[in-house]
């Protein structure tokens, strides 16, 4: 027969021939088991609890979560009785109280229902009406009789309790004869007399059950007025034991013993200890207590040492051991399933790609308990015992060998903890702490130790990580451990030392791998799952998987990580950890969410968008290896997280908080995302928005600039190492190699020379000297102070200047050939003093700061968008025109400046053109960004 719901309670008859089933959807039905033909009792409001059925079959009776019991006539499909209010009511059979497992007599002529503290007895000739009820004395507070049956006889009914205590009630007089208790404090859902002997076995909600022997043995059967009178003899019996006051030596008078030791009677005839008196003395029991006699001293006595249970090793995606069919591994790559039984002993081998290999049915005639898999090789490994080591059996697929298979056997009482693969090699560690490698051929390369107790070990192409226990843990945590290495032809730690594996509290580690980048990743069974960055030796939590189930019983069972797609893969279980193997479980894909907290307003949904990107970025960056397909996902993924920068800023300038707006713009990676948040600042009209992102602006150029500077000089130190002469001499002459360094260097970049005799001063033929020929407004304002000792020199009228020994004479347009004797010194001073004091150049600058101060007058437009059109134009000049604002120096503007700039010759214009013409497109775009605008 067929049922549409789930079966909540069976019985049947002695015969066999009768079956009746309460199912979950309100039903009973009456199965013949001779045909299977079924009588369908319907009248439920809820599930039902529990059912029976007499010796004939002819009667059912059935228990409800809607708190009725119903006895049915199977002929007419209809119900004789029914007793409303029985139980409490429920919706569930779990949340139910009390299963209220009903019983009739062996002859069929009684029915015995638990209802709260109370059994009731319904007699078959007065048409199922109450006959007898006996109410259970000595029951606690709350506890309630959950379930009945009879002895062969019909002298005597076994009530259990959910308390976990057995009442034997004698019938019909319905007296109580004795209460044991089962030793455990749990509900009684279950009670089966034997029918020959005085027993009964029982079962518990907790999944105990139990036998209870000599029942009703030796009992006689007193009369009502008897039983009264033995427990007033009992109770007078036990007062005069306790309480005897003579001096009986094989008496003792508990009321003495009490008064010894300071206990009294309250009003409610508790003990306590007597009021006002001293305090209560310390049990010698405690930590610190005090002992009598000479010289007192305390005696500290520890706490008993707390209970801790490490985890033990176990293989990563496989199901628990001791299942005839289950997964030894289900990856990224495959799914090995063993099957263990007596018809049959094979492991059936699954590729996600056929591309990869063809399925595989192999024997598992040894016995294999673990495995490990990748897209070149397969392994499976026995646990061996205390007299037989493990034995690792190895199939290398990917090979065109004709023996592709291999095996190896550890020595004696070397059991096989945990086993894995790479791409051309394979891992175990041992119960000795061993790590052995071998080569994917069976080659064996090398045995290292382990630190300590192995919890998993996984491989993904040349990584191998292992996870061990570092200590003894904390009641409820585990303290862990993980080890990176790298495997090829030898093994080498990542970590020079073992770094603790976080777990959140109260949990332990369920699963890991690496994901599609090489990123190890961890998963403990609170569902946290966490990624590994290497640079950094910082756990991520990626996502919670149990924020993505419904049931608290439910369960991801995890396959992959894929940083390249940004989800986990895995397979949701109901009410279990683990997946069955049959029907084959259908993967499902959860996307990676950082844990941020306030994701559902817009500001907290773009901050989560940006740090799941930006780890990502970081995760398939680090990638060793890096592909077409890696290098599109990764320019997605970028362009992608400067998309929601950007809104991120926009609506920080929108919600007024400019601090936010500057703290969102440091996140940006590059000067153009920096020079469309100022245009868009621009837009809003927030000027002093603009001027801090335009320092950010020119702080990254610079920065950029000296990282580009440093890589030329690493790489052009790099290609003079490698083409030095090994002929040369070992010593040089410095003069001449720092003649041949300032030759080699182009004019822009030599520097000054300050020296009275040799110094070298920038010419411009159109700046006016004075005295000894200094040029007013020179940009070499370092020489100010030789020019002043020049002046005691004396030139004769007819004598040219000459800047240093070896040079030509340097004459400019508008100085006279003979010196002016009227001319004193004084005035040089004043007129570079006012030229300061009027363009405000009081300090040393450089680089763009000091291009946009000399060049600030050239520059068109308003005087917020200033900024952005020189930057613009500073990024098309090439490397020499750069150099020439490296050397800090104050900026040279005004009346001289602007001179130097317009009269100059038509071959700096051309010299323009060509730069202008000839500039790369970037810096054309770059130009017509903000030109445009």
């Amino acid at each position: 027969p067929s049922f549409t719901a789930d079966v909540t309670a069976l019985s049947c008859s002695p015969g066999g021939d009768l079956v009746v089933a309460g199912c979950g959807d309100f039903s009973v039905k009456v199965i013949k088991t001779s045909d299977f033909s079924t009588v369908d009792l319907a009248g439920h409001a809820a599930p039902v609890l529990s059912v029976d059925l007499v010796k004939d079959g002819d009667v059912v009776a059935s228990s409800s979560c809607d708190g009725s019991v119903k006895v049915w006539s199977v002929a007419t499909k209809s119900a004789l009785k029914t007793l409303p209010n029985i139980l409490p009511k429920s919706n569930d059979v779990p949340n139910s109280s009390s299963t209220c497992s009903l019983r009739f007599s062996k002859c069929g002529q009684w029915l015995a229902v638990p209802t709260e503290q109370k059994v009731v007895v319904l007699g078959r000739s007065s048409n199922w009406e109450q006959a007898k009820e006996v109410k259970i004395v000595g029951l606690g507070s709350g506890e309630m009789v959950t379930s009945t049956d009879w002895d062969s006889e019909g002298e005597f009914i076994l009530a259990g309790t959910n308390k976990g205590n057995l009442c034997l009630v004698s019938y019909p007089d319905m007296s109580l004869v004795t209460t044991v208790h089962s030793g455990r404090k749990h509900n009684i859902c279950s009670l089966l007399w034997h029918p020959s002997r005085n027993e009964a076995i029982f079962a518990d909600m907790g999944g105990h059950w139990g036998l209870v022997e000599e029942l009703g043995s030796g009992v006689d059967k007193p009369a009502a007025g008897d039983s009264a009178k033995a427990s007033n003899e009992d109770v007078e019996d036990m007062e005069a034991l306790f309480n005897d006051d003579d001096d009986d030596e094989n008496s003792f008078s508990i009321s003495k013993t009490v008064a010894e030791t300071g206990y009294v009677k309250d009003e409610e005839g508790n003990l306590a200890y007597g009021s006002g008196g001293p305090t209560r003395p310390e049990s010698a029991l405690s930590m610190a207590s005090t002992v009598e006699g000479e010289g007192k001293r305390e005696v500290y006595r520890p706490p008993p040492p707390v209970k801790v249970r490490l985890q033990p090793a176990f293989q990563s995606g496989a199901s628990p051991a001791g299942l005839s069919n289950r997964f030894l591994v289900y990856n990224s790559v495959g799914i090995i399933k063993s099957h263990d039984s007596d018809q049959e002993n094979s492991l059936d081998v699954e590729f996600h790609d056929i591309a990869v290999h063809h399925a595989l049915h192999l024997s598992n005639s040894e016995g294999a308990t673990m495995a490990a898999m990748s897209n070149k090789l397969l392994a499976t490994a026995t646990t061996g015992n205390d007299v037989e080591g493990g034995k690792l059996m190895v199939n290398y697929f990917s090979s065109g060998d004709v023996n592709r298979e291999w095996s190896v056997v550890m020595e004696e009482e070397e059991e096989i903890r945990g086993v894995a693969v790479g791409e051309k090699w394979v891992a175990v560690v041992t119960s000795k702490n061993h790590l052995r490698i071998f080569t994917a051929g069976g080659l064996q390369r090398e045995v290292v130790m382990v630190t300590g107790p192995l919890v998993t070990m996984v491989g993904e192409g040349d990584r191998l990580m292992v996870v061990t226990h570092s200590g003894h843990p904390l009641p409820g945590q585990q303290a862990l451990c993980y080890t990176l290495f790298t495997v090829s032809t030898s093994i080498r730690p990542l970590n020079t030392a073992p770094l603790p594996l976080p777990l959140a509290p109260d949990s332990d580690l369920y699963w890991a791998g690496f994901s599609d980048s090489t990123t190890p990743c961890t998963a403990d069974t609170a569902g946290w799952v966490r990624a590994l960055d290497q640079t950094t030796s910082l756990w991520h939590p990626v996502i919670n998987t149990r924020d993505h189930v419904r049931g608290k019983s439910d369960f991801h069972y995890i396959m992959s990580v894929s940083h390249m797609e940004g989800v986990l893969r895995g397979v949701l279980c109901k009410g279990a950890k683990y997946p069955p193997t049959i029907p084959r479980p259908l993967p499902t894909a959860l996307p990676l969410e950082i844990p941020l907290t306030s994701t559902s307003t817009e500001k907290g949904g773009l901050e989560q968008t940006i740090l799941n990107l930006a780890l990502q970025s970081k995760f398939v960056s680090a990638s060793p290896q890096q592909t077409e397909d890696t290098e599109e996902v990764l320019e997605t993924v970028r362009q992608s997280e400067v998309e929601c920068i950007m809104k991120l800023f926009a609506l920080a300038c929108r919600s007024d908080h400019e601090s936010r707006a500057v703290e969102v713009a440091t996140l940006m990676p590059s000067v153009e995302t920096l020079q469309l948040a100022i245009k868009y600042a621009a837009k809003l009209r927030r000027v002093g928005l603009a001027d801090k992102l335009g320092q950010l602006a020119m702080n990254l150029q610079e920065q950029q600039d000296k990282e580009e500077e440093e890589r030329q000089g690493t790489a052009q130190t790099a290609e003079e190492d490698e083409s030095q002469d090994m002929f040369a001499p070992t010593q040089e002459n410095p003069l001449l190699v720092a003649a041949a360094r300032r030759d080699s260097l182009p004019k822009s970049a030599q520097p000054v020379n300050i020296s009275t005799q040799g110094r070298q001063e920038n010419r411009n033929p159109f700046a006016k000297r004075v005295g000894g020929g200094s040029v007013m407004g020179s940009p070499s304002q370092g020489i100010v102070f030789d020019s002043l000792e020049a002046e005691k020199v004396k030139k004769s009228p007819g004598s040219g200047e000459r800047t240093g020994f070896g040079q030509r004479r340097v004459i400019g347009l508008g100085q006279e050939k003979v010196k002016r004797p009227g001319l004193a010194k004084q005035p040089l001073i004043a007129k570079e003093k006012e030229n300061r004091d009027e363009n405000g150049q009081g300090e040393m600058v450089k680089g763009f700061q000091l291009f946009l101060a000399e060049n600030r007058d050239s520059f068109s437009g308003e005087p917020d968008k200033v900024q952005e059109v020189a930057l613009s134009q500073w990024k098309g000049l090439d490397k020499e025109e750069k150099d020439k604002y490296k050397v800090a120096r104050e900026p040279i503007t005004g009346m001289e400046g602007g001179k130097r700039k317009r009269e100059q010759g038509d071959d700096d214009d051309e010299v323009k053109k060509m730069k202008t013409t000839n500039g790369s497109t970037k810096q054309k775009l770059a130009g017509f960004a903000f030109d445009g605008n």
